[in-house]
């Protein structure tokens, strides 16, 4: 039996070829699979995961499935204006769900048959799920995906519980800001929650009323809580916050978490459920600026504000008595 080296080495190439053309395509196709969300944000999926999809209460947020890269032909992120045919979408997509959610087609493009889906979640305390299934042009209907949603209420905090204006002296050097209760939702809790407050620092005259100037004040200050825990009392927002009598003047702090002080933005308390809750709000979609974000006011309570009186260390004066002298004379 001959061999013919050369004919063999050819076949053995031709073969590796393919077998690399093959690999390519793949690759190529599960690139595009991963390329096509309308925004470069939406990265989670539920394939294998056990984690629930969680939402705030009022929450409304984009959903959108990958058309079959066989089956279809994108070539660009998904555009919910422009038709289904346009972007090379060839197949259909059927959209379900139960629990406390409505899905909404997108008004233009695909509408009915689109791979993408609003969704407007209702009151908390509900879990449900989202379905979607892929539909060739052959009619032949691909496996159900899931997507299991909970909704969860905006987390809620109380500023006061009647003893919100403290007196004390400037000797202290520092003070803590807590406030009386904060209740994130427990399958929050691993997150940071932040506030927004407005706060004013004034010297006052003796009356401890009159205003005879400010020392600092800043509007929409952020403070983030890392991990504060599902139900909480006397949170820490500031530890060791320094205090003193300006310029040995009654000093008045002023931190409020209503819009006593400022009536321009919202101030309240959001975590990182709400903040996602918040998506398509964004103008950006970066999420970089807190000023994006919806912030929740405080429950009702005794007060919103809080407030410090920080008095001088007195100087003690001479101690006044009739002299040795009185009426010491002939």
């Amino acid at each position: 039996m001959i061999i013919n080296l050369k004919q063999f080495a050819m076949r053995k190439t031709t073969i590796f070829k393919i077998a690399f053309s093959l690999v390519l395509i793949f690759a190529i196709i599960s690139i595009n699979a991963q390329e096509n969300a309308p925004f470069t944000q939406m990265t989670a999926t539920q394939a294998g995961a056990i984690t629930p999809d969680s939402v705030t209460t009022g929450a409304f947020l984009p959903y959108y499935v990958e058309p079959d890269p066989v089956i279809n032909n994108m070539t660009s992120a998904y555009d919910s204006n422009s038709t289904n045919a346009a972007q090379g979408i060839n197949s259909t997509f059927n959209w379900y769900s139960t629990g406390n959610v409505t899905l909404q087609a997108p008004l233009g493009g695909g509408g009915a048959d689109a791979p993408f889906r609003y969704a407007r979640f209702g009151g908390s305390g509900t879990t449900g799920t989202i379905y979607v299934e892929e539909v060739s042009p052959g009619s032949c209907t691909g496996v159900q995906v899931t997507n299991n949603y909970e909704i969860i209420a905006a987390p809620d905090f109380t500023v006061g519980d009647g003893t919100d204006s403290i007196e004390m002296c400037a000797s202290a050097g520092t003070y803590n800001l807590t406030m009386a209760t904060m209740d994130i939702d427990a399958n929050t809790t691993n997150n940071y929650v932040r506030l927004r407050f407005d706060y004013s620092v004034d010297t006052l005259d003796s009356d401890a009323q009159t205003i005879l100037g400010n020392v600092r004040s800043a509007n929409d200050t952020i403070v983030s809580i890392a991990n504060p825990g599902a139900s909480q009392t006397d949170v820490n927002i500031l530890t060791g916050y320094p205090i003193s009598a300006a310029n040995g003047y009654i000093t008045k702090y002023t931190f409020a978490f209503d819009n006593t002080l400022d009536a321009t933005n919202q101030n309240g308390i959001n975590d990182y459920i709400s903040r996602k809750s918040d998506f398509l709000g964004l103008p950006t979609k970066a999420g970089t600026a807190d000023s994006e974000y919806t912030f929740y006011a405080p429950s009702a309570s005794a007060s919103d504000v809080i407030i410090w009186m920080v008095y001088p260390t007195p100087t003690t004066g001479n101690i006044y008595y009739i002299p040795n002298s009185f009426d010491n004379d002939l």
